[in-house]
């Protein structure tokens, strides 16, 4: 078999460059130093967008099948396209917090701080994760919730963190686990209020669907971006590996003040 070639083509590199490969190219020039901070804008600007136009459709043709605009669907395949629709639309919103955050860390975007109870902040994300840990016979407890104390923060963004780190931490461990989240409140009411989760308990023989073990020195996109949204309440996270009766996350944040439940 011979394979014919068109000499007539001019070469690829001589091809005009995108915007996108002039993008690149600037990026690679700078690997020496620190991209300046345009380069790095666009180059953020230029991911998130070029991420979401193929999830987009993503959710759009989902949307169109559980509509039944082209007939019937089973109820597994209802259900299937279901996984679909709401894995993409995770990953949608995980790319706009990545634009979102990476403008919080540059000191571009301000908070909206207000007061804001921590319990309820940890309910929304124990509820909002209430599906997926169905999925997986997986249950988080609030331990400590009987004083309502007050954080200075910015509800959507520390919302966002704390939905990423237990969503995390639910993936990272053996289905059938169980978790419990302490609520510790600084000594005399200032200070920092510090929650602390542990697995209490774990059926690691019966696993099947092992992960690569994180660590603080390999951490994921989840981890880095609750990492830098809680370090702009002035706070701080540490979270390791999970581990049987042992510490998997500690969120320290600063507390406003405190009052006792009605």
């Amino acid at each position: 078999m011979c394979l014919l070639m068109n000499t007539d083509e001019p070469p690829i590199s001589s091809a005009p460059a995108t915007e996108n490969q002039m993008l690149g190219r600037q990026l690679l020039t700078q690997s020496e130093g620190a991209p300046d901070q345009m380069t790095l804008d666009r180059f953020v600007s230029m991911l998130a967008h070029d991420l979401r136009s193929p999830l987009s459709s993503i959710i759009g043709y989902a949307e169109v099948l559980l509509e039944g605009y082209f007939g019937p669907l089973t109820d597994e395949q209802a259900e299937q396209v279901r996984i679909i629709h709401a894995s993409a639309r995770r990953v949608a919103d995980l790319i706009a917090l990545v634009s979102d955050t990476f403008k919080v860390a540059q000191g571009r975007l301000a908070l909206n701080i207000q007061p804001l109870y921590v319990l309820q902040v940890l309910h929304n994300a124990v509820t909002e994760l209430t599906s997926y840990l169905a999925t997986r016979d997986q249950t988080f407890h609030i331990i400590g919730g009987d004083r309502l104390h007050i954080i200075p923060a910015d509800q959507e963004r520390l919302q966002a963190a704390l939905n990423l780190l237990l969503r995390f931490t639910a993936q990272q461990s053996p289905p059938h686990s169980a978790f419990n989240i302490h609520i510790v409140p600084p000594p005399n009411g200032k200070g920092t209020l510090t929650l602390v989760g542990r697995i209490t308990s774990s059926e690691t023989n019966t696993r099947s669907d092992p992960v690569e073990p994180r660590s603080q020195s390999s951490p994921s996109l989840p981890l880095v971006l609750a990492r830098i949204l809680i370090q702009a309440h002035g706070g701080r996270l540490t979270w390791s590996s999970p581990e049987a009766n042992e510490e998997i996350l500690r969120v320290e944040l600063p507390v406003a003040s405190t009052m006792l439940s009605s």
